[in-house]
């Protein structure tokens, strides 16, 4: 969600869907004008209005199309639409600051609000296209987003930004480590080949004098 809305390049965010495409979008026109609000810096009320309607489209009614289509017969879990009464709480609260506490789905819903307004209020230069556990704004945003959808889906258990931290730290050394194991299980599989090839060819050396 973070790519889908901040970076320049929509299509590459793994939620981005073609307007134009077969399938109607439930939410890529509520993306458009959050992504059009932000790059004309207009008001903070035109941008909650678009924010709120975001979330309405992303959380409850894309899961009810899901839902409408049977997208999810097989899974151990059904997801349920994020009930409006939470957008409606949350747009009005004031995002917590906690780091150890796990937000409540409101809690949530406030702090996207809040990160979409810091995000006006921040030089285009300055904010970031791609995630960065570093930065504040980007860390609150994705632990609020998925933290919503982890709710919508009954994935279990949720994460306090402290939490949502280290795991976002965690991520790029434990792809590092797979990769090296990888190379070299593939390394050590080279030099078995090898060294029965080098075998092979030692038997035939007598019978080729």
């Amino acid at each position: 969600l973070y790519k889908l809305l901040f970076h320049s390049k929509v299509e590459e965010s793994m939620l981005y869907e073609d307007p134009a495409g077969e399938e109607p979008s439930t939410y890529m026109a509520a993306v458009s004008k959050v992504r059009e609000i932000l790059s004309s810096e207009s008001s903070s009320e035109n941008l909650s209005q678009a924010a709120q309607q975001l979330f309405s489209d992303l959380y409850s009614t894309e899961i009810q199309k899901q839902l409408d289509m049977g997208r999810y017969k097989a899974a151990k879990k059904t997801p349920t639409c994020l009930e409006a009464s939470v957008l409606e709480k949350g747009t009005a609260l004031v995002a917590p600051t906690t780091t150890d506490n796990i937000w409540s789905n409101e809690e949530s819903i406030a702090v996207l609000s809040h990160c979409l307004q810091k995000a006006i209020e921040t030089p285009k230069d300055q904010l970031l296209e791609e995630f960065d556990k570093d930065d504040e704004l980007a860390m609150r945003f994705v632990t609020a987003a998925s933290n919503l959808r982890s709710s919508v889906f009954g994935i279990e258990p949720l994460q306090s930004l402290y939490s949502a931290k280290g795991i976002a730290g965690n991520i790029i050394p434990a792809i590092a480590t797979t990769n090296a194991i990888c190379a070299g299980m593939q390394i050590v599989q080279a030099f078995a080949v090898l060294k029965k090839q080098l075998e092979l060819e030692q038997k035939k050396e007598p019978d080729g004098e």
